[in-house]
């Protein structure tokens, strides 16, 4: 999910935080391929968070309260989404009851895969225009050229390629 998750404040017992230590058979792993892994990881005082995430905190370089996880779906079918936001939902209602999602797919709010289907048709088409425009017969030689003129070529490229607004058959 192209999203983030996070617990702001309130108690999760560790005892009954995902115990379950259980590996996916195949199926279940094919069902989940081109999403990144979600992990449910608590800190001493249940709050929801990621290893690397905790490493910037003890660091200083992370404010606790902007400490968000996330799982990208970008490269996974609209059904893996909903699997994902399914799976939130269940654990927002038995375990985390102040779990806060943030869906750029607006699933989790809206529960329209039309609209999660056209966002994901939308960035995946931006994506392939904007590889299109980078590919190295239309970028051209960069041989030579500075890192300002480089970051020039790539500005002019995405300007010619700006993005459109997702269609959404007219849902707001």
């Amino acid at each position: 999910m192209t999203g983030s998750s996070r617990q702001t404040h309130g108690y999760v017992s560790r005892r009954r935080a995902l115990t379950s230590t259980g590996t996916l058979d195949s199926r279940e792993s094919r069902l989940l391929e081109g999403a990144e892994s979600l992990s449910f990881l608590f800190d001493r005082e249940g709050n929801l968070r990621c290893p690397v995430g905790v490493v910037l905190m003890l660091e200083g370089t992370l404010d606790p309260a902007d400490a968000w996880i996330s799982v990208k779906t970008q490269f996974a079918s609209p059904e893996v989404h909903v699997w994902i936001v399914g799976l939130l939902k269940y654990v927002k209602k038995r375990y985390i009851s102040d779990l806060e999602v943030s869906d750029e797919g607006e699933y989790w709010e809206t529960g329209d895969i039309r609209i999660l289907r056209d966002k994901m048709d939308f960035i995946n088409r931006k994506i392939d225009q904007i590889a299109s425009g980078l590919s190295s017969s239309r970028f051209g030689d960069v041989a030579g050229l500075s890192a300002e003129e480089i970051a020039s070529r790539i500005g002019q490229i995405l300007l010619e390629h700006k993005p459109d607004p997702p269609k959404t058959d007219g849902l707001e």
